[in-house]
Order: structure tokens, then sequence, then C-alpha cells
């Protein structure tokens, strides 16, 4: 009989990419070179009737200055204009937003993501034949470091989400932390979101604008 854990991982890559797919899109633009920059954000939250987005800074940095390059959402063949709305530059994050409302996802709190120590995550990309691609992983530690895992990651999943099994948002994929050992991967934690690029109370839902 198949491991409780392999069950939970090809669930998981089968599952995702409908339950958490729609709120995850592929991000491209330009550095300041000209050379083309890509990775996903994802959806997490309502903006004056469209929606905001995470990701990481380094995939649109050259948005931080004007003019700045385009930004685009893509999602098989849908674009959708993006702009970069605030950064934090010690953390690395960015907070997109569009004029069209996307499906939200749903951001775990502390709590959950100790209770899933040892259980399967997902890194979701925003590209895919179905338009997102979950790889799946164990979750190992859970510190002010982040959210260590071993997910396999490509650039295309920088900036995306680290989901559970029900595509609830446990942190960022990213190359900007450094593992403190092996190839493990640390994601940023979601408690991040809300020191600057989103505005939170009762954990991480935030203030209405």
């Amino acid at each position: 009989l198949p491991r409780e854990a392999d069950v939970a991982d090809a669930n998981g890559v089968a599952s995702l990419p409908d339950v958490a797919g729609p709120s995850v899109w592929a991000v491209r633009s330009r550095d300041d070179g000209g050379t083309a920059t890509a990775g996903t954000a994802f959806a997490v939250v309502d903006h004056l009737g469209g929606t905001g987005l995470i990701t990481q800074l380094d995939i649109v940095r050259a948005a931080t200055v004007s003019p700045a390059p385009p930004l685009e959402q893509v999602k098989g063949d849908r674009v959708l204009q993006a702009t970069l709305w605030t950064w934090d530059d010690a953390i690395g994050l960015a907070r997109l937003v569009t004029d069209d409302a996307l499906p939200l996802l749903e951001i775990a709190d502390a709590l959950l993501a100790d209770s899933l120590l040892g259980r399967s995550v997902f890194a979701m990309s925003g590209v895919g034949a179905r338009g997102s691609t979950a790889s799946p992983g164990l979750l190992l530690d859970h510190s002010d470091l982040g959210v260590q895992h071993t997910a396999d990651l490509g650039p295309v999943f920088y900036g995306g989400p680290l989901v559970d099994g029900q595509g609830r948002v446990l942190g960022m994929t990213t190359n900007e932390i450094a593992p403190e050992f092996g190839d493990i991967s640390v994601a940023g934690d979601a408690s991040a979101f809300c020191v600057r690029v989103l505005r939170c109370v009762n954990n991480l839902v935030e203030v209405p604008n």
C-alpha cells in the first residue's frame, strides 16, 4: 500500500491546480537592462474593486523606479496588466495590484503552520497545462527564519505560495533566504506579509480600505 505521505502528495499535485490555481499567476516583466524576468504571484486581498497579489520583490524590482517596465500577470492566453503598489526591501516582498477581481487564497496562521510539521506542503507556480503546478515536499521547520521545506523549486516558482493540501498559504517561495543546511528551501513566513505590504489585524486579516 502507498504511504500516507505519498497519497497526500499525489492528491495535492492533482487537486491544487484547480483549488488554488485560479489565484496563482505567472508574472513577467523586464529588469533595468531590458532582460526578461519571470516568476509567480498569488492573490490574497481585495483592492479597490480589483485584487492585491504577493510576489518576490526581485522579480519586479525594476518597477520601483520611474519609468517602470510593464508588469503582466499571465495564465494561459489571458494577460492582465498589474502595477507595483508597495514593497519591503528588507524582507524581499512586493504587492502588486490589478483591476481584475481574482479569487483569493486564505492565509494560514502560525498555529496551522506549526501543526503541519512533517506533513505535505506544496510550492505553486503560475504555469502548467492546467494554469498552475504544485510541487510537493515536507514541512521541516517553522521559525523566525521562515518555513523550511523540501519542495523542489525552479525560478518560475519564486514569488509563489507555499500551501497546505487545502491551498492555505503558509509562506512565499523565494531564493533570497539562505537555508541553514543542505538543499533545504526556506519560504518567507506568511506573517511577514503584514510587516509592510498588507495592513493586518487579528493575525492576517487586512484592515478594509
